[in-house]
């Protein structure tokens, strides 16, 4: 089935019904829930979740987060990059059979509308074996039709995840984002009629290095040897030689393998060769030849469930877990730095005072609207000039900071002071100097 060499093969999967296919509709069917309704649901009047790049935000289940925030999302990346490898090592490539979008929307959306417009497995190969002719063009016309507008909704519904539905549907969008729009509907236009099964086997990076986190240990669609071989076209003898050859497992599989052969890359392990041998079994009054079991399963030992690899990631993820939780309980409500004003470090008014001018650089962090004001401690009798501030949510404000000494007060040539900034009961202190001229002989 190379893409990169030869001809393309097409793989025709045929229909299977059995426990991991409906295993896969109900994680798909709360997937796709997910995906349609998720950019429109809002809490306490604010996106339940998205990204919106524009003004660098994160909505994330009642919180806010900002560019600010690097370190929070950070360790949000590094859990769920964790939570992979610990979960592949236990459970292998559950993912990609009942999580990824790509094998849900092929195993949902393109499988299913082919065998509605084209007919069954048999039926489509005869067509496709004909070559052009009037009645399979136009099948294949209404196919087209009916994927591109299942991308358009699929890019559509995912771009709400970065810009408003409401505005997005209705025409209220930027030309960028149509842009946007535009450009993932065409790939996931190209990748439901022609790259499909070849995303998954040639350019996902997980199909990789999948074999470096499983060993015998972990959890996989496996064909049982011991009970197949040698293999009896239609037949079944007593004890061994179960496999009656009849390759329902290999016509039911999605990607076109055998998984007769062996662990394989191309594998999604979404059971439904699985699902295609119980119902070929059952005729026979015996158990599945392929099941989800380990390579010490087939091997006659037990499976080490808790062993190095799991252990490591296991503490892994804990420690990230904690980290992030405790980053987020001490997380600050608001931001606030203090910066010299350019141009002098201080000036002398009429009245012998000194005055050291600072901008105050607050960032609302929180979810709400909050009123800010300044305090000054470290010079006793010190005159403070700065405005009560109302900054909006996730929004920020420089605000100019006057200090005014007095030259009894003012009698060291550096002098350090704190810089409260208040918020309701919350505050931030940021440590600064108060600049003079007393060494210059003028206090």
């Amino acid at each position: 089935m190379g893409v990169f060499h030869g001809e393309r093969e097409w793989v025709y999967p045929k229909d299977v019904t059995g426990r991991y296919h409906r295993l896969h509709r109900g994680t798909a069917f709360l997937l796709h829930i997910w995906l349609l309704l998720g950019p429109w649901l809002n809490f306490q009047g604010r996106p339940l979740f998205r990204f919106e790049l524009g003004t660098r935000r994160i909505y994330a289940f009642g919180g806010i987060f900002t560019a600010h925030d690097g370190v929070l999302i950070m360790l949000s990346a590094l859990l769920a990059a964790v939570a992979l490898f610990f979960f592949t090592s236990l459970l292998g490539r559950l993912w990609c059979g009942f999580g990824c979008p790509q094998s849900v929307f092929i195993i949902n959306w393109v499988l299913p509308l082919e065998r509605l417009i084209e007919g069954d497995r048999a039926e489509r190969v005869r067509r496709d074996k004909k070559g052009v002719r009037t009645s399979t063009t136009a099948r294949k016309a209404v196919k087209f039709i009916a994927f591109a507008l299942i991308a358009l909704l699929v890019s559509g519904s995912f771009m709400g995840f970065f810009v408003d539905p409401r505005l997005l549907w209705t025409g209220g969008a930027t030309t960028g984002n149509y842009g946007v729009l535009a450009f993932f509907t065409v790939l996931w236009f190209v990748d439901f009629v022609w790259f499909r099964e070849q995303l998954c086997i040639y350019l996902c990076p997980y199909a990789r290095f999948q074999s470096v986190l499983m060993d015998e240990d972990t959890l996989t669609v496996a064909y049982d040897m011991n009970r197949g071989e040698p293999r009896k076209k239609g037949k079944l003898t007593s004890g061994e030689d179960h496999c009656v050859d009849c390759n329902r497992c290999v016509v039911v599989c999605p990607t076109g393998i055998d998984i007769r052969d062996g662990f394989q890359l191309e594998c999604w392990s979404c059971g439904r060769c699985a699902d295609a041998c119980v119902d070929v079994m059952d005729r026979f009054d015996l158990p599945s030849l392929v099941s989800y079991q380990t390579e010490a399963d087939l091997a006659g030992r037990p499976t080490r469930w808790v062993r190095g690899r799991t252990l490591v990631y296991a503490g892994a993820f804990t420690a990230l877990l904690a980290l992030f939780a405790a980053s987020l309980a001490f997380r600050a409500p608001f931001e606030a730095t203090v910066n010299r004003a350019p141009g002098t470090l201080y000036v002398v008014d009429d009245e012998g005072f000194v005055k050291n001018t600072f901008l105050v650089h607050i960032i609302n962090t929180s979810a709400d609207e909050h009123t800010f004001t300044i305090n000054v401690a470290g010079i006793e009798g010190a005159e403070v000039t700065a405005p009560v501030t109302t900054i909006e949510s996730t929004d920020e404000a420089i605000i100019p900071l006057v200090v005014r000494a007095s030259p009894d007060s003012a009698s060291m040539r550096t002098m350090p002071i704190v810089v409260t900034v208040l918020r309701d009961n919350k505050a931030v202190e940021v440590p600064v100097t108060f600049k003079t001229n007393a060494q210059d002989g003028g206090l």
